[in-house]
């Protein structure tokens, strides 16, 4: 999002003083000529609601540019299992810029985008924490215990392992949630931890049965959305092991239940959010939004299906208690 404000800020900034062409230059190599197009297409979708669709077939009239396909960040070798094209990173972005999630970028509102508060909340060394779904939902890494020994740690907060890793405690989360407006935090991840620092920073705390590298279990799916609407206001946090991996599949979900994204397009919009997200380390490979896609719709995860209807908040539906297994089958 760093490199998609910033883009968006220069060429608004220029496009008022000068009616001559823009000129971006990038290596030759597929992965830089793609990631350009990316930041151009962003700017077009989000500056100047062209639609996605009709950006990419602007960019397919020129034969020879030759785009790569986004991988997981955990996947290092070939062939990989998953991968988001070009246009479904478009569709992400203009998916959220139709739900709002973008109002903060787009004139007159543009100046509203804290850059610095971005990168510093993305930074590992402040806790990398960040709103995967602006003012609705955020995620971040499992809390660890301060050593002993180290009563200055403790009092901060923060202190770097053994391997040079920056750790944290949940006091310092729950400070961080506070400030950040989060009412409810949901744990998918082992505790180990005392909810106590949360529960006195206004911060509610529910655990979840979400189990690291599986599919989350479809009671699992159904309390997730109950418990975003049932939020008292603010932010709902999740928590898992590396804040990346389940937190991002129950995020997917609930783009796809509150907003009808398509699985690809909030994939893409999350990792869009966050660099890394919706990756192969804490779940089946990043495909597990897919696969819920399927199960609750069809093929694309567009269409809203029996599973996904099930599991509106409506109180008739509360009260029946009648959710559905979701098909873990590709």
């Amino acid at each position: 999002m760093t490199s998609v404000h910033t883009t968006c800020r220069q060429f608004f900034v220029s496009a008022p003083i000068s009616n001559e062409h823009v000129l971006v230059h990038s290596k030759s190599s597929p992965r830089q000529v793609t990631n350009a197009a990316f930041l151009i297409g962003a700017y077009l979708v989000i500056e100047q609601r062209i639609p996605a669709q009709h950006v990419w077939a602007f960019f397919q009239k020129f034969e020879k540019l030759h785009f790569e396909d986004y991988l997981d960040a955990s996947q290092s070798q070939e062939p990989a299992q998953f991968t988001l094209s070009l246009l479904d990173c478009l569709l992400g972005i203009e998916m959220a810029l139709n739900c709002g999630f973008l109002d903060h970028m787009t004139p007159p509102n543009n100046r509203a985008f804290s850059l610095d508060l971005y990168e510093q909340l993305d930074d590992p060394r402040n806790g990398d924490v960040q709103f995967l779904v602006p003012g609705r939902l955020l995620s971040f890494k499992q809390p660890s215990a301060a050593p002993g020994a180290d009563a200055e740690a403790g009092l901060r907060g923060w202190w770097d392992d053994d391997n040079g890793i920056r750790q944290f405690s949940a006091p310092f989360f729950a400070r961080k949630l506070e400030a950040l407006g989060a009412t409810t935090l949901l744990r998918l991840a082992d505790a180990g931890y005392d909810r106590a620092p949360f529960e006195e920073h206004g911060v509610a705390v529910r655990d979840l049965d979400f189990h690291g590298m599986s599919t989350p279990p479809a009671y699992t799916a159904v309390q997730f959305l109950l418990a975003c609407d049932e939020a008292p206001g603010g932010a709902v946090a999740l928590q898992c092991r590396s804040g990346l991996g389940r937190s991002a599949t129950l995020a997917g979900l609930w783009l796809m239940r509150e907003h009808r994204f398509s699985a690809r397009e909030a994939i893409a919009w999350l990792r869009v959010m966050k660099p890394g997200e919706a990756t192969a380390t804490e779940t089946p490979p990043p495909f597990t939004v897919l696969l819920f896609a399927r199960g609750l719709g069809g093929e694309s995860g567009s269409e809203e299906g029996p599973a996904l209807r099930s599991m509106h908040p409506s109180p008739s539906t509360r009260q029946s208690g009648q959710f559905f297994c979701l098909p873990l089958g590709r």
